[in-house]
């Protein structure tokens, strides 16, 4: 799994290359295959109201995963539930914390400091430090 960009992570999974992309509103990592630009989404993570933020054991966000041929067998689901925790897990430890503020949609995304506080929340788009 690589990171040609900062908001793209691409991996194989049997010889089809598959990415994870940052959306900005609602904040959500979406995973598709990299074979086409029209291809729908196969997973989307969406961070919850607290996000990153949220204390050991809650919930960070919601994953949904659609039939595709990545998703047919466990072996397929498992990569796409690792993938998603390795993309969330790297944005953490970088210092974004995502979330969202519940309304759904096209609601206010923020992201979170260091110290804990709301660096920007803002209603369209999600601003990046």
């Amino acid at each position: 799994m690589g990171a040609p960009g900062f908001e793209t992570w691409t991996f194989d999974f049997d010889s089809m290359p598959y990415t994870w992309a940052f959306r900005p509103i609602p904040a959500c990592l979406e995973l598709s295959s990299s074979q086409s630009a029209s291809t729908p989404v196969i997973a989307r993570f969406t961070y919850g109201k607290v996000g990153t933020k949220v204390l050991p054991g809650g919930e960070v966000g919601h994953l949904e995963i659609w039939r595709d041929r990545l998703t047919e067998d466990a072996e397929g689901i498992e990569a796409v539930i690792t993938g998603c925790l390795v993309v969330v897990k790297y944005f953490d430890n970088i210092g974004r914390k995502y979330r969202n503020d519940g309304s759904g949609g096209s609601a206010a995304a923020s992201l979170i400091n260091a110290k804990g506080r709301e660096t920007t929340s803002v209603r369209g788009r999600i601003a990046c430090i």
